[in-house]
């Protein structure tokens, strides 16, 4: 028999996008599910559209306390084997759960942690994004123990888990009115490498009402629970990654969310820290096969994944010759500190690096073009991942 799986959508007044949340669970292409609604003290209509559904699905009401206070009831109440925790404003793709327990099945780990690509609904606009990894995260660091989470590539929703790590891990922490899932994330996705799905498998919707936009402290409980979480990694809990090489890739993503105490911590931690001698030949390796047989190293786009993986390489002690644009008004112009090309000023004596989100259509172009030595964002992220940066640059510009 197949694993039973517990869908938990936790409500407070959410009559507004209640009802498809509902639907997308029911429509599961997965059989074996049951579809907890948790009414956490509405004042709206949610107590009359979850009992609408009669027992298509569990209902129970509680006062007001928090979107943890709710989720434990619903644990409370599950009898599934895996806990599927849905925004009462987001959507299930039909086949989410389907995918997911075959992923985790064929780890061969009941424990194994699911997680999946992402679509973004902005509304009222109603806009569909798809939501994509940036391609400075290189494949083999996503599923990594919990480094997935520490550099903030997990979208809540996505998660599928085993009931058990609620006795392993405890429950989610009623202190915590917006955060209250990456916390949850930290302390589970320690215990073991996770699966990840490419595919989008949920759709999640930002809108004025959520909680994440309409709590203004959002932000300042992500950075306190940053600093707290991070306060707490010793080398025991970093067996997966080099210590200097994490408080490096934290270091740039502090940076990035602006979350300036966990940022000055993690600079503190790696101050303390010597560059590992295996990431120093990673590096110079990595150097040596961008310089071999290739006279000039382009980037190709000019544009802010452009600039960061010139940043990068520089801080690996590589720097390039020029950038690459098809954008006619960057031509000729001095960007980075170096001129930007067209493309037919490109040679068989060139080393490009793709950086734009879809290389392939390039990489054919710059190929018939006799550009063959050719190597796309993720390929670069990938041996990035291997090296570390230079110390002395990386306290120098961070």
């Amino acid at each position: 028999m197949q694993p039973r799986v517990t869908i938990v959508i936790p409500v407070y007044n959410g009559a507004k996008y209640m009802r498809e949340a509902i639907d997308s669970a029911l429509a599961q292409s997965y059989e074996n599910v049951e579809v907890i609604v948790i009414n956490d003290g509405s004042t709206d209509q949610t107590e009359e559209i979850a009992l609408s559904y009669g027992d298509r699905i569990r209902y129970a009401a509680k006062e007001n306390g928090g979107v943890s206070t709710a989720l434990n009831m619903g644990i409370a109440c599950m009898t599934g084997d895996y806990f599927q925790y849905l925004p009462h404003d987001d959507l299930l793709h039909p086949d989410k759960i389907k995918l997911q327990i075959e992923a985790i099945q064929a780890s061969g780990d009941e424990m194994t942690i699911a997680w999946s690509g992402w679509n973004q609904l902005l509304e009222p606009e109603h806009k569909m994004i798809p939501a994509q990894i940036p391609p400075w995260h290189p494949r083999s660091c996503w599923t990594k123990r919990d480094y997935p989470v520490w550099v903030g590539l997990v979208s809540t929703v996505t998660v599928l888990l085993h009931r058990r790590y609620f006795d392993q891990a405890g429950l989610f922490d009623p202190a915590l009115y917006t955060s209250q899932d990456y916390d949850m994330w930290y302390r589970t996705f320690y215990a073991r490498d996770s699966v990840y799905l490419e595919t989008p498998l949920v759709t999640y919707r930002i809108h004025r009402e959520q909680g994440t936009q309409a709590d203004e402290n959002f932000h300042k409980n992500c950075e306190d629970l940053a600093l707290r979480k991070v306060r707490e990694v010793t080398e025991e809990t970093l067996c997966y990654v080099q210590p200097f090489k994490f408080f490096y890739e934290l270091l740039k993503f502090y940076q990035d969310t602006q979350w300036e105490a966990p940022y000055r911590y993690a600079r503190s931690r790696l101050l303390e820290l010597e560059e590992p001698e295996s990431g120093v030949k990673a590096r110079n390796a990595f150097a040596g096969l961008l310089g071999r047989g290739a006279k000039k190293l382009v980037v190709y786009g000019a544009g802010k994944n452009g600039r960061r993986l010139q940043r990068e390489l520089w801080m690996h002690g590589i720097e390039i010759d020029a950038f690459c644009d098809r954008d006619p008004a960057k031509r000729g112009v001095e960007i980075g500190g170096v001129p930007c090309l067209g493309r037919e000023q490109l040679s068989g004596e060139c080393m490009v690096l793709i950086s734009i989100d879809q290389p392939e259509p390039v990489r054919k172009e710059l190929l018939a073009q006799g550009v063959v030595q050719v190597m796309d964002y993720r390929e670069a992220a990938e041996y990035l991942w291997t090296a570390c940066p230079i110390k002395a640059r990386v306290l120098q510009h961070m």
